[in-house]
């Protein structure tokens, strides 16, 4: 039984701490167990249903830095000179890139990636099962 408890509290320390690992292989090395032993516990029903939650919980983690990227930026140090001496002034930076990751996501029918493909053939057109 006591192997059992063991089981368990590990396994609430993976779902606990996964969301903010962002990869089941760092949640692992944080408590100190094999990737694989996750593995096994998915299947447990109850488990991979709370694995499931805490995975949302990290896609959720990366939406919101990917937010504040993007929204409110970050400072990054500047250098330059004035009267001879160097001067540090922080610049704010953005992720354009990360708001059109969030979009695509957001509304996914307006922003995808399209691809359009017009094919004319002319001739005798062959088409070969190959077996391998």
């Amino acid at each position: 039984m006591k192997n059992s408890n063991s089981t368990q509290q590990l396994k609430k320390a993976f779902l606990k701490i996964y969301p903010e690992a962002f990869t089941i292989s760092e949640a692992c090395r944080r408590i100190g167990i094999e990737r694989s032993t996750v593995w096994r516990w998915k299947d447990d029903k109850e488990f991979q249903e709370e694995f499931e939650k805490a995975k949302t919980g990290a896609v959720e983690l990366l939406e919101q830095e990917a937010r504040r990227r993007g929204f409110e930026g970050w400072l990054e140090s500047s250098f330059h000179v004035v009267d001879k001496e160097l001067v540090e002034s922080p610049v704010r930076r953005f992720s354009d890139t990360l708001l059109i990751f969030l979009l695509k996501g957001a509304a996914p029918d307006k922003y995808r990636d399209r691809q359009s493909v017009d094919v004319k053939a002319t001739g005798e057109v062959i088409f070969r099962v190959i077996e391998e």
